[in-house]
């Protein structure tokens, strides 16, 4: 009963003992694999931390490169815009420079036109005019001429008149005067005869 209660104690030491070292090198197992997981950890993380740079790099150089690109694209687009605009303005420059030239020049031209026009109307005018006053002074003199030729008859017309109306009146006071003295002379005759 001894042997058996030592060879079962024995068994179940074995057993236990197995466990311990099976628990032992599970631990020993896991530490180990955990090390060898964090070390493969590691060197993943750094290889591909490797790649990521090498790919940002690659990426970056690419960026950099499509950048400069587009920059250079966006530059010359503007720069052939800036160069359409600016040939667009000395076009419109030099057109608006012809433009005032030739409008500078045709005003000037337009005013010494304009003052030839202006002399030569000026002196028509005033030759209209001197043959418009020569005209009037003769229209002028003409009638008052007539004016003074009908004031003249008129006054004529009206001296005759006076003339006539004088010397009826004249005739006529004559005449009283004679039929008043030849009544005068008849009173008396009457009244002598009567007395």
């Amino acid at each position: 009963k001894a042997r058996q209660y030592y060879l079962k104690m024995c068994k179940a030491i074995i057993v236990i003992q197995n466990y311990y070292h099976a628990y032992k090198a599970q631990v020993n197992q896991r530490k180990n694999f955990l090390r060898v997981k964090k070390a493969a950890t590691c060197l993943q993380a750094a290889y591909r931390g490797y790649k990521v740079r090498q790919l940002i790099k690659q990426q970056s150089i690419a960026a950099l490169k499509i950048q400069s690109a587009f920059r250079g694209y966006n530059k010359r687009v503007k720069y052939q815009s800036v160069l359409q605009s600016i040939i667009k303005i000395q076009r419109w420059y030099r057109a608006y420079k012809t433009l005032h030239d030739t409008r500078t020049h045709f005003l000037k031209t337009k005013a010494a036109v304009v003052s030839l026009q202006s002399a030569y109307r000026g002196w028509k005018v005033r030759k209209q005019i001197r043959r418009e006053h020569q005209a009037a002074l003769k229209i002028q003199s003409a009638f008052r001429m007539t004016k003074a030729q009908k004031q003249f008859r008129l006054f004529k017309t009206a001296a005759l008149v006076i003339q006539q109306n004088f010397r009826a009146w004249t005739a006529g006071r004559k005449q009283r005067m004679e039929y008043i003295e030849l009544r005068h002379a008849v009173l008396i005759l009457q009244s002598m005869w009567k007395g």
